[in-house]
C-alpha cells in the first residue's frame, strides 16, 4: 500500500474551517499535526478536530521528520519565516496569499524552493473553479478570437463607515502585516489573470485609503495605514491592456467581475461576493452585431463540474472554497508523487504577482507606468 503523505497545518481558525476538510477529502493524505502560537490552543484544536500532534512552535513542526507537507496560513509578515523554516526542513508547502510581505522575501522563498527541491502551491484557488476552467478551455478553443481587451473589478464591503463587517480581519488596518486591498483582493485577481492570459509587463496604479478609521464593536478605533481602493491599468506581455478596480470598503459591493473580449466574442466571470464554485457564473456571446445581445449564461459541461477524485460534492453550497482549494492541494500531492504536471498555482506565479504588486506600489508613488519584474 502506498504511504500516505502527512500534513501539518499552521493556524487553527481558517485552517480548521476550510483547509482541514479540503486536505481530508484527498486520497492518500493524512493531517497529522496542527500548530498555533500557543501550546494550549494547539492542544485544544488537535483534540477538537482529532489530529494526532499539536505544536506551539512552527520551528518544531518544521523539524518533525514525520511531516511531509506544511500548510502555512497566518499573516503575511510572519508567514515568511514559517515558509523559510519549513522549506529548510525539507517540507513541501501549501502557502496562503498574499504570498509574502515583500518582493525580496517572495524571491527568496522561490530560490529556497528550488535549492531544496520541494514542491509548492499557493492558496489562489480561484483558477480551479469549474467556471474558470471552462473559460480557459473556451479561450484556448478560440471562442473570443484574438484577445483585444479585459476589464475587471473586485468590490467587497469588508470594512465600511461605522462598521467592520469581518472583525477577524481587523488586523488588515496595519501596514506592517503585509496587507492591503491590492495585496489581498488584488493577489486573487492577478493570479487569475496570469493563469488565463500569462504574465504582466507593466502597470499604472492609483492606491488610496478612503476610510481612514475603522470602528470596532468594542469601541476601539484603528487609524488605518493600508489602502482600501486600488485602480490599475495593466499591460500583459502580449501587449493587451485592461483596467482592474479593487475595493474592500465598497458600500453594497457587487463582488467579482472579469470580462474579456476579442475579435469573435466576449466572456465574463461574475460572482456577487468572493467567488465560490456555486456563485461564480460564466457568461458569453459571439454576437458581433450592433448594438449586440446580452451575454448568455453558459452551462458548465459535466467534465468541468466533476469531483476529480476528491471526496467533496460540489453541489453542496456550504462547501464554499473547499472544493477548488482541495483541487489545488491535490495538484501538489500529485507532483510530490511524481506527476509531471507542475502543481498549480505554483510559487513562480505567486512571485510574479508579488512583482506586479511592487510595481503598482512604485507606480502609485511616482505617478507613472512601471515595469514589472
Amino acid at each position: 500500500m502506498t504511504k500516505k503523505l502527512r500534513v501539518g497545518i499552521i493556524g487553527a481558525h481558517w485552517g480548521t474551517a476550510t483547509h482541514l476538510p479540503a486536505w481530508r477529502s484527498i486520497d492518500g493524505v493524512d493531517v497529522t499535526a496542527i500548530c498555533t502560537s500557543r501550546q494550549e490552543t494547539a492542544d485544544r484544536a488537535a483534540a477538537e478536530h482529532h489530529i494526532a500532534k499539536a505544536y506551539g512552535s512552527y520551528e518544531a513542526m518544521a523539524k518533525d521528520p514525520d511531516i511531509d507537507i506544511i500548510d502555512v496560513g497566518t499573516r503575511p509578515n510572519i508567514r515568511y519565516d514559517m515558509l523559510v523554516k519549513s522549506i529548510e526542513g525539507g517540507k513541501h508547502i501549501y502557502s496562503g496569499i498574499p504570498f509574502t510581505d515583500s518582493l525580496d522575501h517572495a524571491r527568496h522563498v522561490c530560490s529556497l524552493q528550488k535549492e531544496h527541491g520541494v514542491c509548492g502551491v499557493v492558496d489562489a484557488y480561484t483558477e480551479w473553479m469549474p467556471a474558470v476552467q471552462y473559460m480557459k478551455s473556451l479561450l484556448e478553443q478560440g471562442y473570443i478570437g484574438d484577445l483585444w481587451g479585459f476589464s475587471g473589478f473586485f468590490h467587497m464591503q469588508m470594512f465600511n463607515e461605522g462598521v467592520v463587517n469581518i472583525p477577524e480581519y481587523a488586523w488588515f488596518w496595519e501596514k506592517r502585516t503585509g496587507t492591503s486591498v491590492l495585496r489581498n483582493l488584488g493577489s486573487h485577481m492577478m493570479n487569475l489573470l496570469t493563469f488565463l492570459f500569462g504574465e504582466m509587463a507593466e502597470v499604472l496604479a492609483d492606491l488610496r485609503c478612503a476610510l481612514p478609521q475603522w470602528h470596532m464593536p468594542d469601541g476601539t478605533v484603528h487609524q488605518v495605514e493600508t489602502h482600501d481602493h486600488a485602480s490599475l491599468l495593466l499591460r500583459l506581455k502580449n501587449g493587451v491592456a485592461g483596467p482592474i478596480d479593487l475595493s474592500w470598503s465598497s458600500s453594497n459591493g457587487k463582488g467579482f467581475r472579469l470580462a474579456v473580449h476579442g475579435s469573435k466574442g466576449r466572456l465574463e466571470l461574475c460572482a456577487p461576493s468572493f467567488p465560490t464554485p456555486e456563485s461564480l457564473k460564466l457568461y458569453g456571446t459571439q454576437d458581433t452585431g450592433f448594438p449586440g445581445s446580452n451575454d448568455g449564461l453558459l452551462d458548465i459541461p459535466e467534465n468541468f463540474d466533476a469531483e476529480f477524485g476528491i471526496a467533496i460534492k460540489i453541489s453542496k453550497s456550504e462547501m464554499g472554497p473547499i472544493f477548488p482549494m482541495a483541487l489545488a492541494m491535490q495538484s501538489l500531492v500529485k507532483q510530490i508523487k511524481g506527476d509531471s504536471t507542475p502543481a498549480a498555482p505554483g510559487f513562480p506565479q505567486a512571485c510574479h504577482v508579488q512583482e506586479v504588486i511592487q510595481a503598482a506600489e512604485v507606480s502609485a508613488e511616482t505617478k507613472r507606468w512601471c515595469q514589472v519584474g
